[in-house]
């Protein structure tokens, strides 16, 4: 799964800092100043209950600046809680967010209209309090406020801003100005600042014409400077009316469907594509991934055009740099799809862990505008017009949300058969494992506790690399389906996706493939029917070997992990070891899915042949085990 931090709301997500020291430091200040006088300060100073009450409505007009990326920013404010935003990064990438008080939509480039929720719609409501003025006029929009001190260096009051369904934020509010200097916002691993100057009256009221704002991870900056603001403007009621898009991109070559074909590689889904025309390329499908993604090695080869330098977050520790890519055509059995924003990122480090090409990802700009079903057994996807779909009878459809352009559904698991657990999980298909827990609901629930005997691994996403506690719980439940006995994987970064706390966890390939499994995203939902093997357990690798495959047609196989006390590290096998042949046959000519077929096979004897230091050949007899 890989998460693309785009950072044009403006007031969006952060941490805050530990409140323990500023309390302690300033107990005797915080009784001689009284939360009701600092407020009083703060209307006065943006200018006065009379001016600020008679605001009904804000329109405010500027440039901004993100990732190398000059554009505008519109914004249409209301007193009574609406909202309406429009971006342009040089006509590159634009997307409006249309809020009316309770419900929102996003529209982001080419992409269909998105239903604002999660902490999209978390930060929006936070927003709305605070350009509402509701701190000062409670009755607008309800929320709590807490005066928490001063800083260190006694600069700035510190005020807790906690609105009702909202973010919460912290305000650094100016001991002599009694403007704010700065705000942080938290949600996930990830810390925003932001930096506001440059104040000036309109119309008796004072508003900063000046905005930085800058994140911890992935490490980004964008300047806002706004060139206009004109005060108590009519706005047409339709303005923050559900946006109506008729756009149709794509065309079935026949009817309204169509049958695409794919091969699995470690549990990746691969579709052959076309890039405006281009010879037929590898593009994984990708649940857990908010754009269409294209290996910058294609990017060149093609000659398409890149712009900005942007950075992202996936399940590693690291962030990574991404560009978009405008204009992009996409052409598969049946289909064509138009004019699509995409992007340019390398994620070379995927392919030696799935053993196969990839030139591309197919993320929500791709599920997004179909019905699409896929059929694992018959490596299969049935695509449709949303618009001609019909729903079968006979199978569970259960709801789902999508934050932040990814699929997330609420499901049981049990790390013990006493005490079941509800979480909110991702529906990743580029999930090549089984169940993965992120580090805050883990550390929460004490679930490394509950592991028997578990392994430690290493795995790589467009984050990097990183290291999962792995064992087997005794269930999950995915809506009226229980499956026993699942592989689990607990996340130990603290940073990227996978230490994010909105999200507790995600579901991979060894679960959804026991379904015939249906994303609807038009109507926010999927659908599951069981196959065949639903009942059947899991299998795991049996040989204590991490196995990565390398060289131009990735069919040199090396041992980059072998586990301590593993039938490979009894026999011997050493980290580094080039597999050269398993029982008498040649490796060349396989593929790592082969290879780890073979592992799994546990109570089987191998023989296995390495290449060590050297061109040293090496012969093991290997009594492959049960490990999990």
């Amino acid at each position: 799964m890989t998460k693309y931090f785009i950072l044009l709301i403006l007031l969006t997500t952060a941490a805050s800092p530990t409140f323990a020291a500023f309390q302690q430091q300033n107990k005797t200040i915080v009784r001689h100043t009284t939360l009701k006088w600092i407020l009083k300060k703060w209307q006065t100073a943006l200018g006065g209950k009379k001016n600020l009450k008679n605001i009904r409505t804000i329109y405010s007009k500027g440039g901004i600046l993100l990732g190398g990326l000059k554009g505008t920013l519109r914004d249409w404010q209301t007193t009574n809680g609406n909202h309406k935003e429009m971006i342009n990064l040089g006509g590159i990438f634009s997307e409006t967010t249309v809020f009316n008080g309770k419900k929102g939509w996003i529209m982001m480039s080419s992409s269909p209209l998105e239903k604002m929720s999660g902490e999209t719609l978390k930060q929006e409501t936070t927003s709305d309090y605070i350009n509402t003025y509701s701190f000062i006029f409670p009755q607008r929009l309800k929320g709590k406020i807490l005066y928490k001190g001063m800083n260190p260096n006694r600069k700035d009051y510190i005020l807790r801003i906690m609105p009702k369904n909202g973010e919460k934020i912290t305000l650094f509010l100016n001991t002599k100005t009694f403007l704010p200097d700065d705000s942080i916002m938290t949600s996930g691993p990830t810390t925003q600042i932001s930096y506001l100057s440059h104040w000036r009256e309109v119309h008796g009221a004072l508003f900063p014409f000046s905005e930085i704002q800058e994140t911890n991870f992935p490490k980004e900056k964008l300047r806002i400077t706004i060139q206009t603001i004109k005060i108590n403007h009519h706005f047409q009621s339709s303005l923050f009316e559900k946006p109506e898009i008729a756009i149709k991109d794509f065309h079935f070559s026949k009817g309204d469907f169509t049958k695409i074909p794919f091969k699995i590689a470690m549990g990746a889904i691969l579709i052959k594509t076309r890039i405006n025309h281009s010879k037929p390329l590898w593009f994984m499908l990708d649940s857990g991934d908010p754009l269409i993604m294209i290996n910058p090695a294609v990017v060149k080869k093609l000659g398409l055009k890149t712009n900005g330098n942007l950075k992202g977050e996936g399940y590693g520790s690291k962030s990574f740099h991404y560009s978009f890519i405008k204009g992009i055509n996409l052409s598969f059995p049946g289909l064509t799809v138009t004019n699509l924003l995409g992007a340019s990122s390398s994620f070379g480090s995927l392919q030696p862990y799935i053993g196969s090409k990839i030139d591309g990802i197919l993320g929500y700009d791709f599920l997004s505008r179909f019905i699409v079903t896929i059929h694992y057994e018959k490596k299969e996807l049935d695509v449709y017009d949303p618009s001609h779909w019909h729903e079968t009878s006979g199978k569970q459809t259960l709801p789902i949300q999508l934050q932040q352009r990814v699929p997330v559904i609420k499901a049981k698991i049990w790390a013990n058969p006493s005490i079941p657990l509800t979480g909110k999980f991702l529906l990743d298909t580029g999930n090549l494992g089984s169940i993965l827990i992120n580090t805050p609901f883990a550390s929460s629930h004490s679930l490394s506790e509950a592991f028997i005997h578990p392994l430690l691994l290493s795995g790589a996403g467009a984050g990097g690399k990183t290291t999962f506690l792995t064992s087997r719980i005794y269930a999950f439940k995915i809506g009226k389906y229980r499956i026993k006995n699942p592989i689990t994987m607990i996340n130990t970064s603290a940073q990227g996706f996978g230490a994010n706390p909105n999200y507790d966890g995600g579901i991979g390939y060894q679960i959804l493939s026991k379904f015939t499994l249906t994303f609807n995203y038009p109507h926010s939902e999927i659908i599951l029917s069981p196959d065949a093997n639903f009942s059947k357990p899991e299998k795991f690798d049996a040989s204590g070997l991490g196995i990565i495959a390398t060289g131009r047609k990735l069919n040199h196989f090396t041992a980059v992990d072998v586990l301590k006390g593993s039938p490979a590290a009894e026999a011997g096998v050493h980290k580094g070891d080039v597999l050269i042949a398993i029982n008498d046959k040649p490796l060349k000519n396989w593929t790592l899915n082969k290879v780890a077929r073979i592992l799994r096979k546990s109570g089987k004897t191998i023989i296995l042949i390495v290449k060590r230091e050297k061109h040293q050949l090496l012969t093991f007899k290997i009594k492959l085990k049960k490990l999990l």
